[in-house]
């Protein structure tokens, strides 16, 4: 990541408010940007967010190369990528107690839109049940069908489920991420997301060491 190309954040990524209290400077394991960024706070929506954003490009990069920037590269994780590269999606166990199941009928087959599959356990749900199931993921190593790096190559309003888990905490700004996937869904589309609780209690007691 360069650090000399980082955008300085001004107003608030989701509602644009200039209305911006300034957290404290951010702890990270990596000792060239330790402190680099701080944590900002909008008091208009109470969104937190990092005070410099990496360009979309260098952001991309980032993901494409497995980044320690952008994952965690815990022993457990790095283990289960390796098994992912060297077994292939047809080894993937598929992940069927889900809380999403509890509301969608899994067996009522559809079309599913996944970005971040990641290790493709939901995904491959899905994908057993029949469903037409089309991914987005820029790590060049997720392989499995209908996995691809580009959102413009899924067509508009075709989507019945759309599933984003942990990653628009990732993306530059969550409310074009948001509208590109909404395009996506038909009329009675559904979308779960999932991210990270600033309000909560680890969030408070941690303040800026929260890993989050």
């Amino acid at each position: 990541m360069d650090i000399n190309n980082l955008v300085i954040n001004k107003l608030c990524p989701i509602c644009k408010s200039e209305k911006i209290q300034d957290k404290k400077e951010i702890q990270s394991k990596h000792s060239e940007i330790n402190f680099l960024f701080r944590l900002k706070k909008c008091l208009n929506c109470r969104h937190r967010f990092l005070s410099k954003f990496p360009t979309e490009q260098d952001l991309e990069e980032l993901y494409k190369n497995n980044s320690e920037y952008v994952f965690s590269h815990e022993l457990h994780e790095d283990y289960e990528k390796n098994k992912f590269k060297d077994e292939g999606f047809k080894k993937v166990i598929s992940f069927n107690d889900h809380w999403i199941f509890d509301f969608i009928n899994i067996n009522q087959n559809g079309e599913y839109l996944e970005i971040g599959p990641g290790l493709c356990r939901l995904y491959k749900t899905f994908y057993e049940k029949n469903w037409h199931c089309e991914g987005l993921d820029l790590q060049p190593f997720i392989k499995a069908p209908g996995i691809i790096n580009n959102l413009k190559k899924i067509k508009n309003n075709t989507k019945d489920v759309a599933v984003a888990l942990d990653v628009i905490e990732h993306v530059i700004d969550p409310d074009k991420f948001l509208k590109n996937i909404n395009d996506k869904l038909n009329i009675d589309g559904k979308i779960f997301l999932t991210f990270p609780n600033s309000d909560s209690f680890k969030s408070k007691i941690l303040n800026n060491k929260w890993d989050m």
